[in-house]
């Protein structure tokens, strides 16, 4: 769940992203000055965001240039100059950093999560706590998440439930920089923006984590919600409330960014949020898509069955489905169609697709395609 808020390449101006790398920057001399020099490698896109929100909703553009330890002191480097918003940014990040390290620790006690280990997590969480009291930060609300966290994992109910927790914190997050500002007004809908942003994290997250998770027997949301432990066919109704629980976030963060909330670098927020965050979900559904075969019952198709093909691997029939060139602007969603991926390689090809990820990013996310 780190490193998940980026840009799509080629669709940022270049004033946001000279913002962005400064933001990225910041963080990363706050980390120095904070926790100590080592520290800077910790430094995510994550926090860089969070200064983003920051900057977005002030205007704040004042830079300064310092020398980069990264780069051997041999040249400048220039930063925002928003003490606060680095600071809050960098212990944010810290918090989270600490976590994932503990969940890989105990769930994949590799060399290198040992050596992770050998941080001093008591040292690093009383300045990471002091820091956020400091600038006003809710620390009893972190308590309560993670007791939060700690019950949805060892009593799960459903994977809605299980995306709360990190939805919250998330939402605390988001929600402060309003805070820092003294933007009252801002603060409602900067907690439902971060509490879709956290979600969709650990949904990509619990994705992308399947496969292994699933051959090393170990806790997956997905594989208890449909009880995967002991096959290999996966239910349709798992991709079609995957793809609905993506679509009602994403649909959440659009409602929000079209509030008008922001003073600047609106453009680099939409970017990362409805372009590159999607991108990242369109990945691992893909992933998901071709590495699994599914059973059940395929809902309606969207466009009229020519036949049925049977897959040479799992055996199953699958839809095949033909393409009105007419209606070309009407993808097929997979929660509303019975496409395969032998289906999915054919409709790509028809419609000029370049890949099957785009193929997956216009499925699901139809209302952010509007190319």
């Amino acid at each position: 769940m780190i490193g998940l808020l980026v840009t799509e390449k080629g669709k940022i101006t270049k004033a946001d992203a000279l913002v962005l790398n400064s933001s990225y920057c910041g963080v990363c001399r706050s980390l120095r000055t904070i926790y100590g020099e080592a520290f800077s490698f910790f430094v995510n896109y994550e926090a860089r965001f969070i200064v983003l929100l920051s900057l977005a909703q002030s205007s704040f553009n004042e830079q300064e240039n310092i020398t980069c330890p990264i780069k051997g002191y041999v040249g400048k480097q220039s930063i925002i100059m928003d003490k606060n918003a680095m600071d809050f940014a960098a212990v944010a990040t810290m918090l989270v950093v600490m976590e994932k390290i503990e969940d890989n620790y105990h769930d994949n006690k590799s060399i290198i999560w040992s050596l992770f280990q050998k941080i001093p997590r008591k040292s690093i969480e009383k300045t990471t706590y002091q820091y956020l009291e400091k600038l006003g930060f809710p620390i009893a609300s972190i308590k309560e998440i993670r007791s939060f966290q700690f019950e949805v994992e060892n009593s799960f109910s459903n994977i809605t439930q299980y995306l709360e927790p990190t939805g919250q914190l998330f939402a605390q997050f988001f929600s402060h920089t309003a805070y820092l500002l003294n933007l009252p007004q801002n603060h409602t809908d900067l907690q439902k923006l971060g509490q879709s942003v956290g979600k969709i994290i650990v949904l990509i997250d619990a994705i992308d984590d399947f496969y292994l998770d699933r051959k090393l027997r170990r806790f997956n949301p997905l594989i208890e919600q449909w009880g995967l432990h002991n096959t290999n066919l996966l239910p349709v109704s798992m991709l079609s409330e995957i793809c609905m629980l993506f679509s009602e976030e994403f649909s959440s963060i659009n409602f929000v960014l079209n509030k008008g909330l922001f003073n600047s670098s609106q453009s680099a927020i939409e970017n990362i949020l409805t372009r590159g965050l999607p991108l990242k979900a369109t990945k691992v559904m893909a992933n998901l898509w071709y590495k699994n075969h599914w059973s059940g019952d395929f809902p309606e198709a969207t466009f009229t069955p020519l036949s049925l093909l049977k897959c040479k691997v799992c055996g199953i029939p699958h839809k095949k489905t033909k393409i009105d060139k007419s209606h070309q602007n009407r993808w097929p969603s997979l929660w509303n169609s019975s496409q395969s991926i032998v289906n999915a390689q054919m409709i790509i090809k028809e419609l000029g697709i370049q890949s099957i990820n785009e193929y997956m990013f216009k499925s699901i996310f139809p209302s952010l395609y509007n190319e």
